[in-house]
């Protein structure tokens, strides 16, 4: 023993003889880098314990199905969230509001914020500050040009649009449009005027046009001038009655109105900006549906592997479910929740077609939240995520797989360095711990990124580290949501704070997140295969007001995880 410490002092002796600054220095690095993470990691965004348990099973199970399971926002035995609770003027405050339908939405985006009593001194220091109250519609041409719209000249078009369409008894309006002001002028004037609109996927082959002009039987079409050949058109599909050509700014100096012998056949044809400048300047919204008419659903193409493609027609009920359930699922009882809402500091953009339910519900939740609208006619997979950022900078994006895919190889391969690999290491580490990071690689303004994916489509499934790389690479936190053309808005998706994995591997390496506040959901045993408490295995069925019909049986096979989020099987 006494030799050991006396070998021991020696050699402590001879390193404190060899002690200098390059000493100091190694020892003062390992020990920061020990000790750093310990006393200085921040708080996870989120209480690991609300993650760990993100929606309500039902205590009781039918034999062959799973529970039923619920987000925690609306446990079993309250109802499910319906609607926009919207008061009328002189309402009660502690009376319950009505669901509310489109024509609220835009009302709402109209009339700006509303600051209950108790705020309204703190809102007006803040807008004293420059605060906005409302929002404002941006269309972006090209690569620099912007235009802005404010909702009040708007409303002016959807009346001009409504009449017009009224007057040509105009029952059921396709759009045939990429995202544009026309677009979201053309659905509200359908809804005010008690229309319905028939949202159709741009830039489809002419056979395959006839063919959901057909199936859903439209009389009116607005498209944009000359993107179809009337003549051909008419030959397939006799049922039209009336064209109204979208022209460019750059070419409305052309006369649309002249059409070539037999273009067409009985088809009427007329010009968007002309039914513009035809209108009263003084126009207000009419208070109620003309002629006593209620409100119209919205009708949808959707692909479907096995059919091809299916027509579905969601009820305002079921897309005003959709919106109240988006807007609430953001977090709001946070020191942060101003972050994380919509408000009118926001501005979204959408590079998914808002032809597909899940970018239009987001989009009409962020304008009855008073957000600003950006609108880009580039949309689809082949849209580059950095066309986003051109002329306007969103704060919340929507945004198909494949362009974060193909956003998340362009970065990652520029990871070739040692240095660049070690900060973009250290980034995921921080997210697997619950934290955000508060750097950014491309600086962008972007906080929030919305994407989703169904089973009838090609998209690709993220998997985890894929969404934690986008979200480092970004600096916006990534919402994942999985639909389902049955279903107005999302069947499930993530929480926006929530960075974990959960250890799933293969196919499963992506959870999906609880259900929302609008619907419920159930896995039913598949063939040969029974549903168990443990891990529950089955197809999913969906109900509640945001489903259409009140019910369906989404075909695909989801699982269970161990904090209660749907996962891929």
């Amino acid at each position: 023993m006494a030799n050991m410490w006396q070998s021991l002092n020696e050699n402590l002796a001879a390193g404190v003889a060899e002690w200098n600054i390059y000493t100091t220095l190694l020892i003062a690095a390992l020990l920061a880098y020990i000790l750093y993470p310990a006393f200085f990691s921040p708080d996870p965004d989120l209480h690991p314990l609300l993650l760990a348990r993100q929606s309500a099973p039902s205590r009781v199970r039918q034999t062959g199905e799973s529970a039923v399971f619920r987000s925690l926002d609306t446990p079993h035995s309250y109802p499910l969230r319906s609607g926009l609770n919207v008061k009328d003027p002189g309402q009660p405050r502690w009376q319950p509001g009505r669901d509310g339908d489109l024509r609220d939405i835009w009302r709402a985006a109209v009339r700006g914020k509303v600051v209950e009593e108790g705020k309204k001194e703190k809102w007006q220091q803040e807008m004293d500050k420059g605060a906005k109250s409302k929002g404002e519609v941006k269309v972006v041409l090209g690569k620099e040009e912007v235009i802005t719209y404010q909702f009040e000249a708007l409303s002016k078009e959807i009346v001009a649009v409504g009449k017009y369409l009224q007057g040509q008894k105009g029952k059921r309006v396709g759009i045939c449009l990429a995202n544009s002001v026309e677009l979201v002028v053309g659905l509200f004037a359908c809804a005010f005027y008690g229309m319905t609109p028939i949202l159709l996927p741009t830039n489809q082959p002419l056979e395959d046009l006839a063919m959901m002009l057909s199936k859903t039987q439209v009389d009116t079409l607005l498209v944009g001038a000359g993107a179809i050949p009337l003549t051909d058109l008419a030959k397939l599909y006799s049922g039209l009655k009336q064209v109204v050509w979208v022209v460019a700014r750059t070419s409305r100096h052309m006369d649309w109105h002249e059409v070539p012998e037999g273009e067409g056949g009985k088809t009427g044809v007329a010009v968007w900006h002309e039914i513009m400048d035809e209108g009263s300047e003084k126009m207000d919204l009419p208070a109620e549906i003309p002629g006593g008419g209620q409100p119209t659903g919205v009708v949808m193409i959707t692909s479907n592997k096995k059919t091809g493609m299916d027509v579905v027609e969601y009820s305002q009920s079921n897309i005003a479910a959709a919106i109240s359930a988006q807007i609430a699922v953001l977090p709001h009882s946070y020191a942060s929740a101003e972050l994380h809402n919509f408000s009118p500091k926001d501005t979204i953009l959408s590079l998914a077609p808002l032809t597909d339910i899940y970018p239009l519900v987001l989009t009409l939740a962020a304008l009855h939240s008073n957000v600003s609208l950006a609108l880009n006619a580039v949309t689809g997979p082949q849209a580059a995520y950095d066309s986003a950022f051109l002329g306007v900078l969103p704060s919340i994006l929507i945004a198909p797989p494949q362009t974060l895919l193909k956003m998340h190889d362009q970065k990652a391969a520029v990871l070739t360095g040692l240095m660049g690999r070690y900060m973009h290491g250290r980034t995921l580490e921080t997210l697997k711990s619950g934290s955000m990071p508060k750097t950014s690689y491309v600086g962008r303004d972007a906080r929030l990124i919305y994407t989703y994916d169904s089973p009838n489509s090609q998209n690709p499934a993220l998997t985890s580290d894929q969404l934690n790389s986008i979200r480092a690479f970004t600096g916006a936190r990534v919402i994942y949501a999985h639909t389902a053309a049955q279903v107005a808005g999302a069947v499930c998706q993530t929480n926006m704070l929530d960075y974990q994995s959960n250890g799933l591997k293969g196919s499963a390496s992506v959870h999906i997140g609880p259900p929302l506040s609008c619907l419920e959901i159930k896995l039913k045993a598949t063939a040969g295969k029974e549903v168990d408490d443990e891990k529950p295995t089955g197809k999913p069925v969906v109900s509640g007001p945001a489903v259409v019909k009140g019910e369906a049986v989404i075909d695909e096979v989801l699982t269970m995880t161990t904090n209660n989020t749907f996962a891929y099987a």
